[in-house]
């Protein structure tokens, strides 16, 4: 019994495995007839069609408005991490700028000392002489201080080294400074292209550094200007669409409702595809195409299998149907063979009494014989 319904749940996990690949098949067909162009005529499919046709083409403007978003976020995280790359890459040349134009402006400075500066470029000079005696005179003040803390003891000295490093700020600020100049010097002579009037050797070097960063920043500028305009654009696209906030947000909700409705229109789809499926030597006005016959045959192929596990379910339900009635049937007949056994005890017991009966009806008859010769002994006895 066990091994019969184990065999038919097995069948039934079979035919249930074949359902859904029907299900699947159904769906298919269903969207095979619909692809082609013609409408159908029947009354009995025109509901079911139409029912298709709109969760056809709601899926498909998902689909449309999916792909619109997905193409628009693709657009914007490829702008926004090619400014990123830009950004950085501008950063960097600029630090590459700024030591060109330090190194421009230490040439001309130097030329300045040396009384060999062209005059156009002099021009451009700042006043620095001041700064130059000021900064002689801390360094010397510097030197001081640190031979007059040598001889004194350290407590003692504590007063000069606190002014040393007052003076080494002062220092730094004033280099700061200069080299602030230097740039913007150098920077004046690059932008004015007065490059080639200084006299250094390497001015030609210079020279091609400053054209080369130059021109690689006015062209990244140039390019990052076209992709934030082209962000702007995404984004107004995005408006125009309805979407506010995460473009990614958006996407996965609309991913979410085209699944939804890929189930309503694969169910729809089933439907219809039951139904042509059904009445398909009726309806002649769709035609065939192998991909529409092959499903049919797979269809057919499904429906007799599923057939076949059926009746496989009835023979083996009635296989155990018989193994009851046999059961039932063994004990009917243990309850005849029990119910003879009892039978036959009662019959012996029956003997029994019978001959008890018979003994002691005997019996009453010996006694009452007995008691009439008592009877008649008692009489003569009176007589005589």
């Amino acid at each position: 019994m066990g091994r019969l319904h184990n065999q038919i749940e097995a069948v039934r996990r079979e035919i249930a495995a074949v359902d859904k690949d029907l299900e699947l098949l159904f769906a298919d067909y269903g969207m095979l007839v619909f692809r082609l162009d013609t409408a159908p005529t029947d009354g009995r499919f025109t509901q079911y069609f139409q029912e298709l046709k709109k969760v056809v083409g709601d899926y498909e403007v998902l689909q449309e408005r999916i792909a619109h978003l997905s193409g628009i976020e693709q657009q914007l995280d490829s702008a926004s991490s090619r400014i990123v790359q830009l950004k950085s890459m501008m950063t960097q040349a600029r630090k590459q700028l700024v030591l060109v134009y330090s190194r421009i402006g230490a040439i001309a400075w130097e030329e300045s000392t040396n009384n060999v500066i062209a005059e156009e470029v002099s021009i451009l000079l700042p006043d620095k002489k001041l700064d130059d005696a000021i900064v002689e005179r801390l360094k010397k003040r510097d030197e001081a201080l640190s031979t007059m803390a040598e001889e004194k003891p350290w407590l003692t000295s504590v007063p000069l080294r606190i002014e040393k490093v007052l003076i080494h700020r002062q220092l730094e600020k004033m280099e700061r400074e200069t080299e602030r100049v230097l740039i913007g010097l150098g920077k004046d002579i690059a932008q004015k292209s007065m490059i080639s009037r200084l006299h250094s050797n390497l001015i030609n070097q210079l020279e091609q550094e400053y054209a080369s960063i130059s021109h690689d920043l006015s062209q990244w500028e140039e390019e990052m200007e076209l992709l934030k305009n082209a962000i702007s654009k995404n984004r107004h696209e995005l408006v125009q669409a309805g979407v506010a906030g995460p473009v990614a947000k958006k996407i996965e909700e609309a991913n979410e409702t085209l699944k939804v409705t890929s189930e309503r229109m694969r169910s729809f789809a089933c439907i219809y595809g039951k139904e042509t499926f059904r009445f398909e030597h009726e309806w002649h006005v769709h035609g065939a195409t192998v991909e529409k016959v092959h499903c049919q045959n797979q269809i057919k192929r499904h429906v007799r299998k599923r057939m076949q596990l059926e009746n496989t379910v009835i023979a083996l339900e009635t296989e155990i149907e018989i193994n009851e009635q046999l059961l039932l049937i063994g004990q009917d007949e243990e309850k005849i063979k029990h119910l003879h056994q009892m039978i036959g005890q009662f019959n012996r017991q029956i003997v029994e009494f019978e001959v008890s009966i018979r003994e002691k009806r005997e019996k009453i008859a010996n006694l009452k014989a007995n008691l009439e010769d008592a009877d008649y002994s008692s009489i003569d006895t009176r007589e005589q």
